[in-house]
């Protein structure tokens, strides 16, 4: 009778196998829209510069004087 490590190693290799090939299949896309859109396209698409705050220029901030 065929032990149970047996029956069940194809279906771990299978299970790896799909999640290499889609994570290559998702970090192909990333690439393709990169190169595509430009990679400051793809950071504000996807919101990658969230943390980062760029300060208005002074002469833009300071109330005008009347």
């Amino acid at each position: 009778e065929p032990s149970v490590d047996a029956d069940t190693a194809p279906d771990a290799a299978g299970r790896w196998a799909r999640w290499l090939v889609g994570t290559w299949a998702v970090l192909l896309a990333l690439g393709a829209l990169a190169v595509t859109f430009g990679w400051t396209d793809l950071a504000l698409a996807l919101d990658l510069d969230r943390d980062v705050h760029v300060a208005p220029a002074p002469e833009l901030s300071e109330p005008s004087a009347s």
